[in-house]
């Protein structure tokens, strides 16, 4: 919730499908009422009806009308981000893109959606990059540091935020310093050391809030500023100051802001012991379900739920669980549909670089054509002056030669494209064969297992603590499901726009614990027990991402493979500078046919005994991701039972 507070005053978005529903009047009578809003808020407005044609001002106002949405209604935001997205790309509006980018970067932000929030935030800060648009670079750049802190990569958070002081320091006649500034508090909040420079950054952005009369930046400072002075001044005085920026807020349309306040006050009071604090919970989910911020209140809702079932006092509680239900849907949704329309925009731009590759490559054979035609002028004027008394005869040779050429050229010429094209079909097909194979393989188990539980919970026949339970499940296979959509697309990328490899340090028990963290269901249910035997500051140099993809993939197929209550040992060795990482298991072994095609793409294999149809493809991306980084992978039989998958990779950069 921290990290979310802080991107109210750049923009987020969201669409309600449901709108496009209805009929024309009602879509009138809609703009003109938005228009109105505007007006007030002191923004430019185009008529309402210009809105039906596209165009690059349209673009910007729908951008406009998104950030002003932004801290009051979540869905309306989305829906004008996601039109000025569409239509900027209709149009190739760079500038548009990159404002509906950064919008839908705040958006999935607010979402919980950690994801896709990232992804569109590196869109647009290479978008604004390429415009040179400091304003807009130094804001997503903020954005990308306050994601660091909540990651806790915290150098990566500070190396982000202090390239945007630098650029927001240098900025005239524009409050995003301000902004800047005020987030300078969240990054370093927790660090006692800068108890001053915390101050004076909080006092130095109100400074600059007010001389722009921002009055949105200004409580959320007012906030930030409650939090600082907590613990230093009387606990009537934080009361007093958060319930007169709670009805500022709500006066002015923010609901984020008020929602905010709500959930700061009931903290403070709960820290406190005071019974009031109930109140300041039922009034922050009332906000959040009124502004469509229902992804960022399920624990405020779980603790009311406990309130009142504690108090048994069953119909509250019933309103609660239905309500967190209806925001695990949400979410649900929200994920879903935020994952298809990315896919659509990626590949909506690889078709526009293949086309002007196609146009590329069409200017190239003209130019080509050109200078033949262009030489064989050349040598006939200089045949025609040499040899004039044998003009007939030189005429009729010339001719002859001159058409066997063009002939042999265009001749040679198809042959080429031929063979380029029959390449290029081949390698697509297989692409496509292996995309297919991969989407099927990695989506289908974890989709039905969503749709079995939400079949389930339809029937009505469960009791609420069973219903709470399986909803926990749902959550952790759309969970499970986003990060395989997460790796499936790093991948897609890898292979079509090239791969270009920046290796980083990485703690390896630490990866190892994380990926193991998200397999304990199927480890509890075979009673597994998994040994890890590295050392805690064992590190090696490779892509963090990629190598936790080849880390689930080696567990879970140890994991798999493994009888109920083995033993798995994952180790670790140094060796001339490389390192070896092994996941060995007490399973069955494998035939060797098996491992000689176990990476192999397309190979006839034979299936692992106990292995389910598919379980080789992602093997397949393992080794492509473990040779890209300059390691090799490998499979072999234990001397005595079961097998290791082991990679090497350098431990230097």
């Amino acid at each position: 919730m921290s990290f979310l507070k802080t991107l109210v005053c750049n923009g987020c978005c969201m669409p309600v499908r449901q709108r496009r529903l209805l009929l024309f009047f009602s879509w009138l009578l809609f703009f003109t009422t938005t228009i109105t809003a505007q007006k007030r808020d002191g923004q430019v407005v185009l008529p309402v009806f210009t809105w039906l044609n596209d165009s690059t001002q349209i673009v910007d106002e729908l951008n406009q009308r998104a950030l002003w949405y932004q801290p009051r209604q979540l869905d309306t935001c989305f829906f004008y981000a996601d039109s000025a997205l569409k239509m900027a790309t209709r149009l190739h509006y760079v500038k548009g893109k990159a404002t509906a980018y950064k919008v839908m970067g705040n958006y999935y932000a607010f979402t919980a959606n950690k994801y896709l929030s990232y992804r569109f935030y590196l869109d647009a800060k290479q978008a604004y990059e390429a415009l040179k648009d400091t304003v807009n670079y130094c804001t997503v750049l903020m954005n990308l540091g306050i994601y660091f802190q909540k990651e806790e990569e915290h150098a990566s958070a500070q190396q982000a935020h202090y390239k945007a002081m630098e650029l927001g320091r240098q900025l005239k006649n524009d409050s995003t310093y301000g902004l800047v500034l005020a987030n300078y508090y969240y990054i370093h909040r927790a660090d006692s050391t800068k108890r001053d420079s915390l101050s004076w950054a909080l006092a130095r952005a109100r400074e600059i809030a007010t001389r722009y009369h921002d009055e949105k930046t200004l409580l959320y400072i007012g906030l930030l500023e409650v939090d600082n002075a907590y613990g230093r001044t009387s606990f009537q005085h934080i009361q007093q100051r958060l319930d007169s920026i709670i009805a500022a807020a709500e006066r002015q349309g923010f609901i984020y802001m008020g929602m905010y306040g709500c959930m700061q006050m009931a903290g403070y009071k709960g820290m406190l012991g005071e019974e009031d604090s109930i109140l300041y919970y039922q009034k922050m989910v009332d906000l959040a379900v009124r502004g469509s911020y229902k992804s960022l209140i399920i624990p405020e809702v779980r603790h009311l739920y406990e309130y009142y079932k504690q108090r048994k006092m069953p119909a509250a509680a019933n309103e609660y669980s239905r309500i967190m239900l209806d925001i695990l849907q949400y979410r649900q949704q929200t994920k879903q549909r935020g994952e298809i329309d990315y896919m659509a925009y990626f590949t909506q731009d690889q078709d526009v670089k293949l086309l002007q590759m196609a146009y590329e490559r069409r200017q190239h054979l003209l130019e080509k054509k050109r200078m033949e035609n262009r030489n064989v002028g050349y040598a006939l004027s200089f045949g025609v002056g040499l040899l004039i008394f044998l003009a007939v005869i030189t005429m009729n040779t010339y001719r002859h030669i001159k058409s066997a050429k063009k002939t042999s050229k265009a001749l040679k010429l198809a042959n080429e494209e031929i063979i380029i094209k029959n390449k290029l079909l081949t390698t697509n097909d297989d692409f496509k064969n292996m995309l297919i194979s991969l989407i099927a393989h990695d989506f289908r188990v974890p989709l039905s297992n969503i749709l079995d539980i939400t079949t389930l919970l339809k029937i009505q026949s469960f009791t609420l603590e069973e219903a709470s339970a399986m909803i926990v499940k749902v959550e952790s296979a759309a969970h499970h499901t986003l990060l395989t959509f997460d790796n499936i697309l790093r991948w897609i990328r890898s292979q079509l726009s090239g791969f270009v490899y920046h290796p980083e340090p990485c703690w390896l028990e630490g990866l190892i614990n994380i990926a193991q963290k998200g397999l304990e269901h199927l480890i509890a249910g075979k009673d597994i027990k998994v040994s890890i035997k590295i050392p805690p500051d064992f590190q090696l140099y490779a892509n963090p991402e990629m190598l936790q993809f080849v880390h689930r993939n080696l567990l879970h197929n140890a994991i798999k493979f493994s009888p109920k209550g083995s033993e798995i040992t994952v180790s670790a060795v140094r060796s001339n500078g490389m390192v070896k990482v092994s996941f060995t298991d007490q399973g069955k072994g494998m035939a060797a046919e098996v491992l000689e095609t176990l990476f192999v793409f397309g190979g006839q294999r034979k299936q692992h005994a106990g292995s389910s149809k598919g379980a080789g493809l992602a093997l397949i991306i393992c080794k492509d991701f473990i040779t890209k980084m300059g390691g090799h992978i490998q499979a072999e039989n234990n001397e005595g039972t079961g097998s290791s998958f082991w990679y090497s990779l350098p431990d230097k950069p």
